[in-house]
């Protein structure tokens, strides 16, 4: 947090923009990148998408639950995924593990910081492995299988609404200006073809970082 919040600074100072000049703000996210968070809403556990250490977990979850993994979310291996992570979470460090009520994206956490408010955005949870995708819902069911707590009182927010505004304490560290409004972001592939103007049927990109989705 202390690193984005330095960044936010430096990018209104190198580009001399006035933050009473932001007209909003959003936020993407790594698309397996997450974070488990306690009931007040503090951090046990936040991790991009290069945290691989859930191998293990994830392979005896594919044994164990593949089929209705796969049915469920649409995604596997499950080593790349919040329940698997949670699973490690609760092997590795169990008194952290205890007090897990939610999780959710890497996005929705710094939004959450920005914000005060707590929510997810469908296709950002898909792709943590959270959702059920034939319903478009917490696939709560399966993670209460997984031993992962449910997140049935996170809502669901569409991308393009309006999640909150920026709080008086993140107006402090980040430099933004008190009260500018905070939108919901898909992820971040998504969002990097929609920053390139691809918004038409039959045109085509590739975002090339960690890995380079086509």
């Amino acid at each position: 947090w202390a690193g984005i919040c330095d960044l936010v600074r430096r990018t209104l100072s190198e580009a001399a923009i006035a933050s009473r000049d932001v007209a909003a703000m959003t936020v993407t996210g790594q698309r397996q990148a997450g974070a488990f968070l306690d009931t007040g809403g503090d951090a046990l556990y936040v991790g991009p998408n290069l945290d691989l250490r859930a191998v293990f977990e994830g392979a005896a979850i594919d044994d164990q639950l593949g089929d209705q993994v796969y049915s469920t979310t649409g995604h596997s291996p499950s080593f790349l995924f919040a329940p698997a992570k949670a699973r490690w979470l609760r092997e590795h460090r169990p008194d952290d593990f205890t007090f897990v009520a939610s999780t959710v994206t890497l996005a929705d956490w710094l939004a959450f910081k920005l914000t005060g408010q707590l929510a997810s955005e469908p296709a950002l949870a898909g792709e943590a492995g959270l959702l059920d995708v034939s319903s478009r819902s917490w696939c709560s069911a399966l993670l209460a299988d997984l031993g992962v707590p449910s997140n049935d009182h996170v809502p669901l927010l569409q991308a393009g609404s309006v999640l909150g505004e920026v709080t008086e304490d993140a107006s402090a560290t980040t430099g933004l200006q008190a009260g500018t409004p905070v939108a919901v972001a898909g992820p971040d592939t998504q969002c990097g073809l929609l920053g390139m103007g691809l918004v038409a049927p039959g045109q085509a990109g590739v975002v090339a970082g960690w890995s380079a989705p086509a």
